[in-house]
Order: C-alpha cells, then sequence, then structure tokens
C-alpha cells in the first residue's frame, strides 16, 4: 500500500499573511507618501505660488517678465558636479530628471542621475550614479517611466 508524504511545514508569516520583506516594502512606500504630505503642507505657499504667482509690474515692462525662485534642489553627492541636462517627465508634470557630468572634458569623472518631485523639494526620489558623466538624457514620449540617458564615453 502507497505511503503518504509528511506534511511540510511552512515558514511562519507575519499577521495579515505578509513576509518581513513585502512589510518593509509596504512600510517604505507609506514613510514616503507621508513624507511627501507634510512637505506639501510645508511647501504649500510656494505650490501656490508656483501655479497661481502674477506680477502685477509684468504689465509695465514689454515683452519681459519677472523671475520668482521658488525651490532649490540639491543633493549633498552631486557638489562639484556640473548639471548637464534637464527634462521633464511628459506625464508626470511634477517630476524631472537632472543628469550630472563635467563639461571639463580633459577632467572626466563619474555622474549621476537624480529625479526630483515638486512634490518633495527637500530631496531627490532617486538617485543613481555613473561610472562617466551624463551628458544628455530624454524621456521616452509614450512609455513615462523609460529614461535614456547619454554618458560621456
Amino acid at each position: 500500500k502507497g505511503k503518504t508524504a509528511a506534511p511540510v511545514a511552512k515558514p511562519k508569516e507575519g499577521k495579515g499573511g505578509d513576509s518581513g520583506e513585502a512589510k518593509d516594502a509596504n512600510m517604505g512606500r507609506a514613510a514616503k507618501i507621508l513624507e511627501r504630505m507634510v512637505n506639501l503642507n510645508t511647501y504649500e505657499d510656494i505650490a501656490q505660488d508656483f501655479k497661481f504667482w502674477e506680477d502685477a509690474s509684468d504689465q509695465f515692462r514689454e515683452g519681459e517678465g519677472t523671475l520668482l525662485p521658488l525651490w532649490k534642489f540639491y543633493n549633498e553627492r552631486v557638489k562639484g558636479k556640473h548639471v548637464t541636462a534637464v527634462r521633464w517627465n511628459p506625464k508626470h508634470p511634477d517630476l524631472f530628471a537632472v543628469g550630472y557630468g563635467s563639461y571639463d572634458f580633459m577632467k572626466q569623472g563619474s555622474g549621476m542621475l537624480c529625479l526630483y518631485s515638486l512634490k518633495n523639494p527637500s530631496h531627490p526620489e532617486s538617485v543613481w550614479s555613473t561610472l562617466s558623466g551624463v551628458m544628455c538624457l530624454d524621456w521616452h514620449p509614450t512609455e513615462d517611466a523609460l529614461l535614456c540617458v547619454g554618458l560621456y564615453d
């Protein structure tokens, strides 16, 4: 007669059936959303200026306008590098990519690619280091998650 296999113990999962890695990923996403909400409240006046600011003196300047600096996007890791490319995402109007490299072609080094969002101007959404400087970049016209990056080498 056939023997039945002994039951195999499954690893215990946390409450709700999620593994620890899934909980960590969910917690990371929740923290990012919470950070964006806090920053949106912190920078609400600047966001409103960005959308609706009108300078009354512009009507007296023929062919000219004024520039109102709102945000300073900076990352300590890009210190000493030049901004070599900037592109706004075609589908998400608050997201843009910035490429860092060097215009001094005799002194090339590593580069960096940062994604910034107007929803969180305090630091970049994502940062990638490159072995050589970023010279150009562009978003795919229909696939908004694809970014093409050209490097110095």
